[in-house]
């Protein structure tokens, strides 16, 4: 997170109407970072956040459950064509995925929800809608490793097209609209 700053300190959400949703936890790393950055833009990368705003934007479980519908309207081969892939089975199915995010270019990103593996141990999927109805790329967990791969440049370039997700943008007034501070990023140092 020291990457892209780190905003100022917002209450904890009440996770347990998504947890009781799902029947299962959230990987660490990932709700360390949605408590630490709230609703936001990363790059192009919308997060969102377990507690509604006054500002209208989608809270997490809407988020997920938004994910599943869609999923389930591509495997049926009501969206995007005929039979698009999904290649894994759809939360609440065993070893499902989740949808955790999504960006303003028409990608979403997924949890792949393994129940034999411990939550920070999931595969993060990245569905790319733009060029490839079924283009899907995995990336190896935790997910604060994928978050600084992509602040970084370090994901495939096909999928950067140009992009930078360096910058933090909050996307609304904050949690009970209070304003967000816009960390600075980081500045090289002159000097040992």
């Amino acid at each position: 997170m020291e990457t892209i700053g780190r905003p100022e300190n917002q209450p904890p959400p009440d996770w347990s109407p998504i947890h009781d949703c799902l029947g299962l936890r959230l990987p660490r790393a990932f709700v360390e970072f949605t408590e630490a950055y709230g609703f936001a833009l990363i790059g192009s990368i919308e997060l969102a956040h377990p507690s509604p705003t006054a500002d209208g934007f989608r809270d997490l479980l809407s988020c997920i459950k938004a994910g599943s519908d869609y999923l389930e309207r591509r495997r049926a081969g009501r969206q995007w064509g005929p039979r698009p892939s999904v290649p894994h089975p759809i939360h609440p199915e065993p070893e499902g995925l989740i949808r955790w995010g999504q960006s303003i270019n028409r990608e979403a990103f997924f949890f792949l929800a393994w129940p034999a593996r411990e939550p920070d141990e999931w595969p993060i999927l990245w569905l790319d809608m733009v060029d490839d109805e079924n283009a899907w790329t995995e990336f190896e967990p935790p997910f604060d490793r994928f978050m600084y791969d992509l602040v970084t440049g370090a994901v495939p370039e096909r999928l950067l097209r140009g992009r930078t997700f360096d910058d933090y943008e909050p996307l609304c007034n904050g949690l009970d609209g209070r304003p967000v501070h816009r960390p600075r990023p980081p500045q090289p140092t002159d000097g040992p």
